[in-house]
């Protein structure tokens, strides 16, 4: 297979192409020659012809997409605009149900490079990789290369999936879970695109429950790949399987869909009533001992990292100025600019880093009847400084307005009040995210030293501080100067 591939395809030199989707292997055709057809199956593809009337051709396209992973559209010279006009027709008609399906569309067009141009003005703005070719051998075998490269996911199937998801997502949940007879579908959290859906497959007994996440593109392929990095260093079952056969390309969005988390709470709601410890021992023992275990030595302008990063701190001054006005006895409080400029200034230090969560809050995190966890959405997973979980996680359990009843300014100011570590504080019976912040600490381990976590710490108050909490300024305020002062001493 991979020999006749590379045959047909490369020119000068051997291609390598990922196996296809046995499910999706035809491609339409809409007036291309039998040696173009010829190509398609010497590389395992299966093309069918359509029929040249226009009403005939656009009820093919919508009868056979479920089965095919692209459309291919051979042109003559666009001179006239006869030409012209027939193409976008045929264009237009590809294009609703290329959307639907994830089909990517082919245009292969005779003439010169003027007539390449029209050809791409035709096919406009479009996804999945779709694009105008010239009709010579080397552009027709791109255009195969690029049918052959098209990941297309489910095909789409028009499922009954209720009122519980987004207009926008229900396209790509119909489609990744194609395969089922019914589905239920309930958002997980309200400001996310996450939602767990129980889909009943025909042979099944009972409906199995799986989690289906809707973001861009890029996100989903980006977090596509940091799960798949997680399956070899996070153990079973602290992370829930992908499962890639249900990944599903869409125009400009896509979903990742893994099992779900069943019997299992989120860390948000289990906090309103649950002492937090064992699912905290969990989290460092169990899900990223691995990774923290593996800690190496390198170089950080800390102050400029926490400025830059997404979901650290990645904003401006007038971000903060709401928190800033707000705040009581603000006299030996530096404003936002002067607060920033001081991050800047910092210089560089010698710190450990470790493959990270980096989204690490109460949300992405599930808790199960035995305070086992499972962490979800691997987005920003990388390498990054050892304090930025622990950072992230304890401000979270601190600050979220979601898990119960918020600590008092009186236990914020004692909590966070230099130095950090190891904690000087001690756990308060009945306090269960004071003791979770005490117990986060603990678990840190000689590899994060003192000014780092009260850098890390502050650059996370401070996204909290973005939601015009004024406490949380002050407080990340006061630990940029102190860890300021420690740099300057050292």
């Amino acid at each position: 297979m991979a020999d006749s591939v590379a045959q047909q395809l490369s020119v000068g030199e051997a291609t390598k192409l990922p196996p296809i989707d046995a499910s999706r292997t035809a491609v339409l055709c809409a007036g291309v020659p039998s040696s173009v057809r010829t190509r398609l199956e010497a590389v395992g593809l299966t093309p069918i012809q359509l029929e040249e009337n226009l009403e005939v051709l656009r009820a093919e396209l919508e009868e056979r997409a479920a089965g095919s992973r692209a459309v291919m559209i051979f042109s003559g010279p666009l001179v006239d605009l006869g030409a012209q006009q027939r193409l976008r027709k045929i264009v237009n008609a590809a294009k609703l149900t290329a959307e639907k399906q994830a089909l990517l569309i082919a245009v292969i067009v005779e003439g010169d490079q003027d007539d390449i141009a029209k050809g791409t003005g035709i096919l406009g703005v479009s996804h999945f990789g779709s694009s105008a070719y010239a009709s010579n051998d080397a552009q027709i075998a791109l255009a195969i290369k690029g049918v052959l490269e098209h990941e297309p996911g489910p095909a789409w199937r028009n499922l009954d999936i209720g009122m519980g998801a987004d207009v926008e997502d229900r396209l790509l949940i119909q489609r990744a879970f194609s395969d089922c007879e019914t589905l239920s579908v309930k958002k997980i959290t309200p400001n996310k695109r996450i939602y767990r859906v129980d889909a009943m497959r025909p042979t099944a007994p009972h409906p199995v429950p799986f989690l289906i996440k809707v973001d861009t593109f890029d996100r989903i392929a980006s977090e596509r790949g940091n799960i798949e990095l997680c399956a070899d260093t996070i153990p079973f079952p602290f992370v829930p399987p992908m499962i890639p056969q249900r990944y599903t390309p869409g125009a400009g969005q896509s979903a990742l869909v893994s099992h779900f988390v069943d019997r299992a709470i989120l860390l948000s709601d289990y906090a309103k009533s649950h002492n937090l410890n064992r699912a905290i021992l969990s989290i460092f023992d169990d899900a990223l001992r691995g990774w923290r275990s593996h800690a190496t030595l390198a170089s950080y302008t800390l102050g400029t990292y926490v400025l830059d990063t997404v979901r650290i701190i990645k904003s401006t001054p007038q971000d903060y100025w709401a928190s800033y006005a707000n705040l009581t006895n603000a006299n030996t409080v530096p404003a936002p600019d002067v607060l920033f400029d001081k991050l800047r200034k910092m210089p560089s230090v010698k710190l450990y880093e470790v493959c990270s969560h980096g989204d690490l809050h109460l949300k992405n995190i599930f808790v199960r009847q035995s305070g086992e966890v499972v962490l979800i959405d691997f987005l920003r997973s990388g390498i990054a400084p050892a304090s930025r979980d622990p950072a992230e996680l304890e401000c979270s359990i601190a600050l979220d307005p979601d898990a119960g009843s918020p600590l008092d300014k009186k236990s914020l100011h004692e909590l966070y009040a230099p130095p950090l570590l190891p904690p000087k504080v001690t756990p308060r019976l009945g306090s269960h995210r004071f003791d979770a912040v005490c117990q986060v600490r603990r678990q840190i381990g000689p590899i994060v030293g003192e000014t780092e976590y009260q850098l890390m710490v502050a650059a996370h108050l401070l996204w909290w501080a973005r939601k015009k909490n004024s406490e949380a300024y002050r407080l990340a305020a006061n630990l940029i100067l102190s860890a300021e002062a420690c740099l300057c001493a050292s």
